[in-house]
């Protein structure tokens, strides 16, 4: 059936079309101010060629993320850093650019493994169906197809009950880099649904350690994480470490925003739901234990609101 609110939506994007060609919008400038929002962090590792054994026995090989954080396992959200500083916008029309700066402390221990999905089980499910805690089984993960691509944990692994694959991070990272993007607007000062994505490069400090659990388990308590929001806390169990690596790394990185409302003054600018994200991709060089994973850290942002004051 077709969407009634598809119609809706395109008569406002065209209604919002016409209104922004009649009048030129401010730039942003320099500015510092003050926002509310929550921070959001993850860590991704990912492994190439590895093999996953389906239900009827068929083999299959591809690049699978293998640990990730979960939003339903040992998520977690803080408070932004309340103090912000914007640097001037170069726009024409209702296309702009826009340099970007973002520091961001990500923290997280026992990284759940992501499930391989064979039995159509994801953390959502199995939480629905367990009210209490329970434990996650080895062939509900990709460890069979990890201890294949590097057999020399095979032993460690194969002398544990139900083993699973996990990572403690504690990493900075720096991106720096510019965003292009686009904005419609009803006049001068008054924007809506401004779009934006850019690249950049990025430096990651820190350490993480990649972990095997016998087993990992997901408590049945649930603990708050943000604003009406709730996660279940996920333990590794039995924790041995398989290796660790420090990182004093460049990389690449993407960056993300959109803004839903924005007032640009000649002295102040405000900012109505605003979502920024950075993904962070470290370039690791070194012994071969660098190839085991390749590992992404992302950063979210969700502001409520933010004043700024130009200068």
């Amino acid at each position: 059936m077709r969407s009634k609110s598809l119609p809706v939506f395109l008569l406002l994007l065209i209604t919002l079309t016409i209104a922004s060609c009649s009048h030129t919008p401010k730039p942003r400038g320099n500015a510092i101010g003050l926002r509310y929002g929550m921070t959001t962090t993850s860590s991704s590792f990912a492994s190439d060629n590895l093999t996953l054994t389906d239900q009827s026995g068929t083999p299959s090989t591809s690049r699978r993320t293998v640990i990730n954080n979960d939003p339903m396992v040992n998520s977690s959200s803080v408070l932004r850093q309340p103090i912000a500083f914007q640097l001037e916008e170069a726009s024409e029309g209702h296309l702009f650019s826009q340099y970007f700066f973002d520091i961001s402390r990500i923290t997280s221990y026992d990284i759940p493994p992501v499930l391989n999905g064979l039995d159509n089980q994801t953390y959502s499910t199995l939480i629905n169906a367990n009210s209490g805690t329970f434990s996650i089984k080895k062939s509900q993960t990709f460890t069979d197809g990890f201890v294949i691509n590097n057999p020399k944990y095979k032993k460690v692994i194969d002398n544990l009950s139900e083993p699973s694959l996990s990572a403690d991070v504690d990493v900075t990272t720096s991106s720096f880099g510019k965003l292009w993007g686009f904005f419609f607007s009803s006049s001068e000062s008054h924007r809506w649904l401004t779009i934006g994505a850019g690249l950049g490069i990025t430096y990651t400090y820190g350490e993480y350690k990649v972990n095997v659990c016998d087993p990992y388990t997901v408590r049945g308590t649930l603990q708050p994480i943000g604003i009406g929001a709730d996660s279940r806390e996920g333990i590794c169990l039995k924790k041995s470490n398989l290796y660790s690596k420090r990182l004093s790394n460049f990389g690449v990185g993407i960056a993300a925003l959109i803004k839903l409302y924005s007032y640009i003054g000649d002295t102040f600018e405000l900012n109505l739901v605003e979502l920024d994200a950075y993904a962070n991709k470290p370039i690791v060089t070194g012994d071969a234990e660098d190839d085991v994973f390749e590992v992404q850290y992302n950063a979210m942002y969700q502001n409520v609101l933010s004043l700024y004051v130009r200068f």
